[in-house]
């Protein structure tokens, strides 16, 4: 008889109890069982409702954790912990006077501390490696010197860790008054997002910024029955998704959040493998989609090799409002949120659009890629020698096809775009412009992005002329170019003021076609040649280069 196969009890890391009590957090109301779902959606190891059960016990525990301390198997603290807690909060109050922490200064103060507590010298040697370890455990840093309120490192390099964290405690102690860095006052937001960036020692890779984008997808009245053709633009079917886009300033992790405006959700394969589908009746961001938004992202995070920890901006909007109980701040003047591997950086009130990165130029050209994208489809589509023949789409096919463009175009913005919005919407800390003007390869960049805009407008401008005419009807919302708020992003000035307005492609064919059944119906005036002939035309019409061979008057 085979011996059964024995399982070893494997204990849950501290990072891995934190996010079993984020999921609870995030999941308002949410079973035991269901929040063990959602940990093995993405975990590497499964876990059982007792097991969460055990963990949620001591929630404020483990979410009280420190970013240092989350990847050990277990908690361990110091022997004697009230001396150790009574002496982190004094470094904590020396910090925030602004105070030079040092390893003598904390020596100093523990000893002190050690004899209120009354405590023997031979039972609490205050060695080199206590203190190390003292530090280690309650993620102090040493500074030596500090600007604009906020501490900067300059000692030991493995204290400056990419992504650390460890200074959002001393939020409540942080002068939020603005300090411009010239001459010329900046915006006060400008200020709060270049010391978060800086002090936080974050990487221009970790560095997001999150908005909604409303996209327009119905297909134009032209390619409609002939019944919505002749309705009035405010008849016409709007109909509308709203993305949630995410990007960093490098351009290389772009994420994105359809909301469709429908009840029943479509699955896809992965979309793109870093993506969220959800749905609202009215296309709609709400609390509870952008918490599953937000969660998502961070399991994503959670799972790479190594675990990626992110700064994200958002504006204050009523839906962003994710309850985090012990893990809301205020730093540098913006509401902060601190997640296992995101720290959400809430924009103060009344930022304008175009002084932000997705609105200094990346929302303009991925409107611009996906009605190219649309053109492109309708024009191919207009080949078919006849209208029954020409292929339609159900509301449920045009919603599927959209997800599938956006998730596309959104993966393939340019890094070159990403980078110049960044930097048009001066939201890159100084240090890193003065950086990038002195790398080359960095100042081809906002040329490249400049280019690629101008070739997105004109190609833009060209399809519509082909498939609408070469002037935007005033009536055509949905279909008009987007916006360019930015300087290097708006729309070259017509050459000429009396441009011709070439008689669209449809337009053509649809002439042609109502002769050929013209033709057809009457046989004996017309022969098969002359059908032929017509077909002909018509194929020729299809295949019409706009660039080539312009109207003439």
């Amino acid at each position: 008889m085979l011996a059964s196969k024995k399982h070893t009890r494997q204990a849950l890391s501290l990072a891995d109890k934190k996010r079993i009590c984020e999921i609870s957090q995030l999941l308002v109301k949410s079973t035991h069982q269901q929040v063990a779902d959602e940990f093995n959606k993405t975990a590497e190891r499964s876990v059982q409702r007792l097991m969460v059960t055990k963990t949620l016990r001591e929630k404020d525990k483990w979410l009280a954790m420190d970013e240092s301390q989350l990847g050990r198997k277990r908690m361990r603290g110091g022997k004697f912990e009230a001396l150790e807690h009574a002496l982190s909060l004094y470094l904590q109050e020396a910090r925030a006077q602004g105070a030079r922490l040092s390893d003598s200064l904390l020596t100093a103060h523990a000893e002190r501390l050690r004899a209120e507590h009354n405590i023997k010298d031979s039972e609490f040697k205050i060695s080199n490696g206590w203190v190390q370890n003292f530090k280690r455990r309650h993620s102090i840093r040493m500074h030596s010197a500090h600007h604009g309120g906020m501490h900067v490192n300059h000692g030991d390099p493995d204290d400056a860790k990419v992504g650390d964290l460890s200074f959002l405690k001393l939020a409540s102690s942080i002068d939020t008054t603005d300090t411009p860095s010239s001459p010329s006052a900046t915006p006060s937001h400008l200020s709060g997002i270049h010391q978060l960036i800086v002090d936080g020692g974050f990487k221009p890779s970790d560095v997001f910024h999150y908005d909604e984008h409303v996209l327009y997808y119905g297909t134009p009245a032209s390619s409609l029955a002939k019944s919505m053709e002749q309705a009035p633009s405010r008849h016409r079917p709007r109909r509308r998704m709203l993305l949630g886009l995410l990007t960093n300033v490098v351009g290389d992790t772009p994420m994105v959040s359809c909301v469709q405006d429908v009840v029943t959700s479509h699955v896809f394969a992965d979309m793109y493998a870093a993506d969220f589908v959800d749905t609202h009746p009215h296309a709609h961001m709400t609390k509870a989609i952008f918490t599953k938004f937000i969660l998502h992202i961070n399991t994503v995070l959670a799972v790479q090799e190594p675990p990626r920890r992110i700064l994200c901006f958002l504006d204050a909007s009523p839906c962003h409002a994710i309850s985090m109980e012990g893990h809301m701040s205020t730093i540098c003047g913006m509401r902060t949120v601190e997640l296992s591997h995101m720290l959400l950086a809430f924009l103060p009130p009344r930022v304008p659009p175009h002084l932000t990165p997705l609105g200094a130029g990346l929302t303009t050209y991925f409107h611009l890629q996906f009605k190219i994208t649309l053109l492109k489809w309708l024009l191919s589509d207009t080949t078919s020698p006849s209208t029954s023949e020409r292929r339609t789409m159900t509301v449920s096919q045009q919603q599927v096809q959209t997800m599938l463009w956006v998730a596309q175009m959104w993966k393939t913005i340019p890094p070159s775009i990403a980078k110049t919005s960044w930097r048009q919407s001066q939201w890159l800390p100084p240090s890193w412009v003065q950086a990038w003007e002195h790398d080359d390869v960095v100042g081809e960049v906002e040329p490249m992005a400049e280019s690629l805009m101008a070739q997105a407008q004109s190609t833009y401008k060209e399809l519509h002329a082909l498939y609408h005419g070469a002037s935007l009807k005033e009536d055509d919302e949905d279909h008009a170019p987007p916006p360019s708020p930015s300087s290097w992003a708006e729309s070259p000035p017509d050459e000429s003021e009396d441009a011709v307005v070439a008689p669209t492609v449809c337009q053509a064919l649809d002439a042609a076609h109502q002769v050929l059944t013209f033709m057809e119906q009457h046989p004996v005036v017309f022969t098969h040649d002359d059908v032929a002939a017509l077909l002909g035309v018509a194929n020729r019409i299809s295949g019409f280069d706009y660039q080539k061979d312009p109207p003439t008057q």
